[in-house]
């Protein structure tokens, strides 16, 4: 068959395709697996094979209509179908020699028993090339042995073997050829290895003398038509009776869930799937699956084995025409593999119908999932640091600073659970273990921090924070199966936010620095005496008034980058469109202040004008998907120039002493607070809407898409 044929690939490694709902190989014989559709499109592009092959495995694949994804992927090219149908199962590849090695090697891998009857050893996979030969019969390394021996191969003979067949030895064993007859016996037991017997040349006939035999005429009675009727009519019966003895005519395959199963009759063209979650809370890992056939009329063979599965179940309890098998799936040891849940692979078991007359196919693939959920939903904060560089007595020359650094650390929070069939464990210690060894490589990058703060010199007061990450992932996801088909459905859905990824504020007061370069013009001396003066203020606390300026001029710059991501959906692809977005803001502000604190006798007074100026933008880059892939857009957001004006003032009463003085002032109200804020916008900002030209498309026009959308992957 055109499917079966080798093929070779630029490694120069050799490969035979089928379609999965041919003859089986050997149980171990295993089909090569794939990462992703990428990694299985760029195998299928190293093949070295024509058009005219793949449009023949296309359209044979009836597992998967290639009419059907053809109309769904109009830009993609066929190798693209052949790699979904490998990711898929319906069509597999096998790792198999090459003609030339066998011919080359056949020698090595011949031998006659002592009947002179040819045997031949292959590897187990080369049954895809080699159709018309069977392979014999062997289950355990018993019956292997007593078939080498009955070879009565030499040493050399047995070394040159194994070393025809590849089979993997001790180095210590290289030469030992007992080892070596284990090895092959071994192998032959585990089906990598076939033994083939050659086909016996047909014997001439014998000359035989012909014999006339004569026939005496049989006395019917006196109703001699009817009894020839009667004698035919009675040899048709038998005839059609003996053709529906043990006539296969339906195979049920199901599962003890919600009547989940897979009906075979003569119509089905193809071997259909039954897809369970292993779930039988007696046994972990095991799945109770029940195989019925129905035809016209048993025989007692097929009676007592109504069905064959491979390979063999963990245990099998027969029935009239029915088999109820313990199927396992994989036992999961490391939990952490299985994060992604649509990765896994499943236990694959074929059941066949047993019967002496049957359609094809009669039987049913079953492929055993595990029982796996996850839940997390895990938060790290990793600390905030403030740090202030003030003087001492501001507006003093040559005033003594003051430093302080001042870091939060880091919280964990959150869970990370792991159910296996229904039994939890909880992964958050383990989790946040690891992130704590991340975390001590950060210790360097804030000792850099306290010394580029330590740098900042000492030119005035001056503010700097730095935004730690902040980073929270939530994910779910389960295996569980689908009660209107016959698949298992696997749900996920992620969101990833770090708010922020990282930041920093800071902010300088201007005013000392230009106070201090004023004292050194001769010019300015009047006016900075008389803010040295205002700044110092009058009286104190504790006097009958006082009075302090408060004069600022605050540049202050803000910074921050934050990515949100969310998506979900089943069997590995989206159902939503998922949303990943990227954002830098950045804010300056220019604010300059004037304003007096104090107190006259019982009222204590504060009045201040503030006016200032604020701009800034937002650069963001989002991610989504479409029918073709996944694509980019970015856009930039001026944020508009806004002019504003605050003015303030309070006036608060406190007496204390006698009733007389209380009595005085009781007219006055106790605490009076204004505060009005007037703003301009000089310059609109621009709204934060999609670009027409980022997102539109025209359906059915891949170079419209192209030009329009930047794709990181296109499927």
């Amino acid at each position: 068959m055109l499917n079966l044929k080798t093929i070779k690939a630029a490694s120069g490694q050799c490969y035979a395709l089928r379609l999965s709902n041919q003859a089986n190989l050997p149980q171990s014989v295993k089909p090569e697996t794939f990462w992703d559709e990428w990694t299985a499109l760029q195998f299928v592009k190293s093949l070295n094979v024509i058009e005219a092959y793949w449009q023949y495995l296309a359209m044979s694949c009836q597992a998967f209509s290639y009419d059907g994804w053809r109309n769904s992927n109009p830009w993609s090219d066929i190798q693209s179908f052949i790699a979904h149908c490998l990711i898929r199962g319906s069509i597999q590849v096998y790792k198999v020699e090459s003609s030339d090695t066998l011919r080359n090697t056949a020698g090595k891998r011949q031998f006659k028993n002592q009947y002179g009857r040819e045997f031949q050893f292959l590897p187990a996979a080369n049954l895809l090339t080699e159709t018309s030969v069977e392979a014999q019969s062997i289950t355990n390394i018993e019956e292997a042995t007593s078939a080498i021996n009955e070879l009565n191969l030499s040493d050399d003979q047995t070394i040159d073997l194994a070393k025809s067949l590849n089979i993997p030895v001790p180095a210590t064993s290289v030469n030992n050829a007992q080892e070596l007859n284990n090895q092959v016996a071994k192998a032959v037991a585990e089906g990598d290895v076939v033994i083939v017997a050659a086909e016996e040349p047909a014997k001439p006939q014998p000359k035989m003398e012909i014999i006339e035999e004569v026939k005496k005429a049989v006395d019917l009675g006196p109703h001699v038509v009817g009894g020839v009727v009667a004698a035919a009519e009675e040899c048709t019966e038998k005839k059609v009776t003996e053709e529906l003895i043990c006539k296969l005519t339906k195979l049920t395959v199901s599962c003890d869930h919600d009547g989940r199963r897979q009906v075979v009759t003569k119509k089905t063209t193809t071997t259909p799937s039954l897809d369970v979650v292993a779930s039988e809370t007696s046994k972990r890992g095991f799945d109770k699956i029940k195989a019925v056939i129905e035809v016209d009329s048993s025989c007692p063979t097929h009676t007592s084995s109504s069905s064959t599965i491979q390979p063999s179940p963990a245990k099998t309890i027969k029935g009239s025409l029915e088999n109820t098998y313990h199927l396992a799936c994989s036992p999961v040891r490391n939990p952490l593999r299985y994060l992604w849940l649509p990765s896994i692979k499943p236990t694959t078991y074929k059941i066949a119908a047993s019967t002496c007359d049957r359609f094809s196919p009669a039987a049913v693939e079953v492929n055993v999932f595990p029982k796996i959920k996850w839940n997390v939903n895990v938060g790290y904060s990793f600390g905030v640091e403030e740090s202030k560089i003030e003087e001492v007595k501001p507006g003093k020359i040559y005033s003594p600073m003051k430093k302080e650094h001042n870091s939060k650390a880091g919280k964990f929070s959150g869970k990370m659970e792991f159910f296996y069939d229904e039994v939890k464990e909880d992964f958050s210690a383990e989790y946040k273990n690891g992130i704590d060894k991340v975390l001590s490589t950060l210790d360097h990058v804030r000792q850099k921090v306290d010394s580029f703060l330590d740098k900042l010199g000492e030119t005035g007061p001056a503010k700097l924070e730095v935004f730690w990450p902040n980073l929270n992932i939530k994910y779910e996801t389960e295996i569980a199966e689908d009660k209107s088909s016959p698949q298992v459905v696997t749900s996920y859905s992620l969101s990833v936010a770090a708010n922020p990824l990282i930041g920093m504020k800071g902010s300088l007061d201007l005013f000392p620095l230009f106070l201090k370069a004023a004292r050194f013009n001769p010019a300015a001396a009047p006016i900075v005496s008389v803010l040295e003066a205002a700044i110092e203020g009058i009286g104190n606390d504790n006097s009958i008034a006082s009075m302090k300026a408060d004069i600022q001029l605050v540049f202050s710059i803000e910074t921050k980058v934050n990515i949100d991501f969310s998506t979900k959906g089943e069997n590995g692809r989206d159902n939503v469109t998922p949303k990943a977005e990227s954002a830098i803001e950045m804010a300056f502000q220019l604010e300059g202040l004037v304003g007096v604190k104090g107190h006259a006798w019982i009222i204590k007074f504060e009045k201040s004008y503030k006016a200032g100026i604020k701009t800034g933008f937002v650069g963001k880059v989002a991610v989504e998907r479409d029918d073709v892939g996944y694509y980019w857009y970015s856009r930039f957001l001026f944020n508009g120039l806004i002019v504003y004006f605050t003015k303030y003032e309070k006036l608060e009463k406190s007496v204390t002493g006698s009733n007389r003085k209380k009595n005085k002032y009781s007219k006055l109200p106790d605490q009076m607070e204004n505060s009005t804020t007037t703003e301009w916008t000089w310059i609109e900002p621009e709204p934060d809407v999609e670009a027409p030209t980022d997102t539109a498309t025209s359906a059915g026009s891949a170079a419209t898409q192209s030009s329009n959308r930047h794709y990181i992957i296109k499927f």
